[in-house]
């Protein structure tokens, strides 16, 4: 409304956007063993950093659906590979149901505390702030993949649970086998 549409043609265009997240989940599916675990959701998080920025400064009606939609299935596509693949993987199996629910519980909490912050980043600066703070939490996300993540992708659970000695868990990333 704020930006001159009127209700019907803004729930159309949220519609249209909204559809991104079936063709994302599709798309992990797809992707999810070709890709990798981590370098895909490295490699998610960037295009959706760069999308985001795109679509905040995106001048027409339908260059925004299209960008929206873009980011529905780039969000999505994370979630797909995230938490349906890549987080289960990353524990031992004495530890993965109590890993499993800590991480869903941190992901329902940001949830709840998210769109406050939207709301105040929104009041504050604008769709351009509010886009910033997610473009700035998708790079927090890619530089702790970068720096902690481990592929697991074609990996046994019991190979990457192996931890050889406890020096390893300082070493970097790319020093333990498999990244």
């Amino acid at each position: 409304m704020k930006q001159g549409l009127g209700v019907a043609s803004s729930l159309g265009y949220s519609t249209l956007m909204a559809l991104g997240g079936p063709a994302g989940a599709l798309v992990g599916v797809v992707i999810a063993d070709r890709v990798g675990r981590k370098n895909g959701l490295i490699g998610i998080a960037v295009l959706a950093a760069i999308v985001g920025w795109l679509y905040g400064n995106s001048s027409s009606v339908g260059i925004a659906t299209l960008l929206g939609f873009t980011l529905f299935t780039l969000t999505y596509l994370m979630v797909a590979l995230g938490i349906a693949t890549y987080i289960p993987e990353l524990f031992a199996t004495e530890n993965r149901m109590r890993a499993n629910g800590i991480a869903g519980a941190a992901g329902r909490l940001s949830g709840i505390v998210a769109p406050q912050l939207v709301v105040l980043m929104y009041m504050s600066g604008g769709i351009k702030d509010v886009l910033s703070m997610i473009s700035g939490a998708l790079v927090l996300m890619v530089a702790v993949l970068v720096i902690f993540g481990v592929e697991t992708n074609r990996r046994s659970l019991e190979e990457i649970a192996a931890v050889p000695d406890d020096k390893s868990l300082h070493r970097p990333a790319a020093e333990i086998p498999g990244n």
